[in-house]
């Protein structure tokens, strides 16, 4: 198992010592808990290549030059010219700061089998259209600390982004891989249509101290089960550039569940700064969330596409948490929709006016009906739920909810629908604004006895509402609504 320098509490240390204590920790880089024996230190004080006696190198063309002090550190224009790799790694090696840089001009796959070790300070140059893949059952390891970090970057004496594509790992890749004090930049070039600098098919990947910047399209990407370990965390996304409007941000997430392991950072001064989310209904358990979860407010907001409504149920009763502070763009006709098809929670709790969550949506259009809304199927967890400090803008979208009508108006449009009756109690201080003529705050879809959610005790503010009815009729026990249609309070 893995363990991170910061959490053993290990102080600063040289370069040595650092893969020293990589090593260890590894068990060498064989990554079945077996090092190398009988490696054979080099003149500069580093293991050779671990790798088995006799086995290929990567290395095309030595290194004539050592490199000194940390290139990692060091512009590009400045650096010697290192080695040349071949593009297959397929036994155990570790790239030295002394060989450094380590080009690519061909990129590199790290075969099955094989370990991969970057050391503290070396620096890792992938040549134009190229970029390193880590296969199922490899392993890639890039650990430094704070004065000798590791980098990966464009083999251009001026890089820019998109250089190169991208550090990816497939999705049985060894969960030993890691990052740690590690700097991935000038990536994103097109790769078969994925655009980041670091693309994770993994699952639990474990980055801390990990810097994304200056890369095409998005920092990072997540595809299928690719996810972030729950101890990763200090992950910077900064400088990512635009490929076109539609194809921007500091995340790119492919499946819902995924964004919850995305580790606390920051992730401003992108093009645009945000994590886009991509499927949310595509109608499997990749995409709806089905264990209990929480979104953390990342300082920048999470962006559903188009046409995707964020699902919550399943047969453990998932609740899914968002902190305070977050915001959630929705695309054209996405939203939300808990325990429709099996039970499922939501809880949205702002806890102040001053750390409110805001639901909005995605562009600029500031006409009404932008998004769906809120959804609390008839399965939803009437007790785990609640919505408190919300702020909700330009939603009622159908939903197709067929409620009954007040007089004069259908009020079928509503933000926050519901098909069981809530505690009242935990529906508090809302902010509605911006609705169209048949919009409602709060739509009642079940029968019986109603419960009134617009009451002024509960706190919500409808002054930017722009619709008269608040909250739609109830039908009786047996599914009929009010005959004549009553006047809108």
């Amino acid at each position: 198992m893995m363990v991170s320098l910061g959490l053993l509490g290990l102080p600063a240390m040289g370069c040595q010592k650092v893969l020293d204590v990589v090593h260890r920790l590894t068990g060498g880089t064989n990554g079945d808990g077996a090092g190398p024996e009988g490696a054979t230190p080099t003149a500069h004080g580093q293991p050779e290549s671990a790798q088995p006696e006799g086995a290929p190198s990567s290395v095309r063309t030595p290194a004539t030059v050592r490199a000194t002090g940390c290139p990692a550190l060091l512009a590009n224009a400045a650096l010697t010219p290192g080695t040349v790799h071949n593009n297959t790694v397929s036994h155990d090696e570790t790239w030295t700061l002394e060989d450094s840089p380590h080009r690519l001009p061909d990129g590199v796959t790290v075969q099955t089998g094989a370990t991969l070790t970057i050391a503290p300070c070396a620096v890792v140059l992938v040549g134009n259209g190229n970029g390193v893949l880590v296969r199922s059952g490899a392993g890639l390891v890039a650990v430094g600390d704070a004065q000798h970090p590791v980098r990966f970057g464009s083999d251009n004496a001026q890089p820019q982004p998109g250089g190169w594509q991208a550090v990816a790992f497939e999705e049985n890749a060894r969960n030993t891989s890691r990052f740690s004090h590690a700097v991935i930049e000038h990536g994103g070039g097109d790769w078969g249509g994925e655009n980041a600098g670091l693309i994770v098919r993994l699952t639990g990947l474990h980055a801390d101290h990990l810097t994304l910047r200056a890369n095409r399209a998005f920092g990072i990407e997540l595809r299928d089960r690719g996810s972030f370990s729950d101890d990763s965390g200090d992950v910077t996304v900064t400088g990512t550039a635009a490929v076109n409007a539609a194809l921007t941000g500091a995340v790119w997430v492919q499946n819902a569940p995924q964004v919850a392991s995305l580790p606390a950072g920051a992730y401003t001064g992108n093009a645009i700064d945000e994590v886009f989310i991509a499927y949310a209904t595509a109608g499997s358990d990749l995409s709806t969330i089905r264990q209990s979860a929480t979104w953390k407010n990342l300082g920048v907001p999470y962006h559903l596409a188009d046409g995707q409504d964020l699902r919550v149920d399943g047969p453990t009763g998932p609740v899914l948490t968002i902190a305070a502070g977050t915001t959630i763009r929705f695309g054209r006709d996405a939203g939300i929709s808990v325990g429709y098809d099996a039970e499922g929670g939501l809880v949205m709790d702002g806890n102040a006016d001053e750390t409110r969550i805001v639901l909005r949506p995605a562009g600029t259009d500031e006409s009404p009906a932008q998004w769906h809304g809120v959804y609390f199927g008839p399965r939803f967890n009437r007790s785990a739920s609640r919505m408190r400090f919300v702020t909700l803008r330009n939603a009622g979208s159908a939903w197709n909810g067929q409620l009954c009508d007040w007089q004069g108006t259908s009020g079928d449009n509503p933000f926050v629908m519901f098909e069981a009756a809530p505690p009242a109690d935990h529906f508090t201080h809302l902010t509605f604004a911006v609705a169209g003529p048949d919009g409602v705050a709060f739509g009642r879809k079940w029968n019986g006895a109603p419960v009134d959610l617009a009451a002024a005790s509960q706190g919500h503010d409808f002054s930017q509402f722009g619709a008269p009815c608040h909250q739609s009729p109830v039908a009786d026990a047996n599914g009929a609504c009010p005959d004549p249609a009553p006047a809108c309070p």
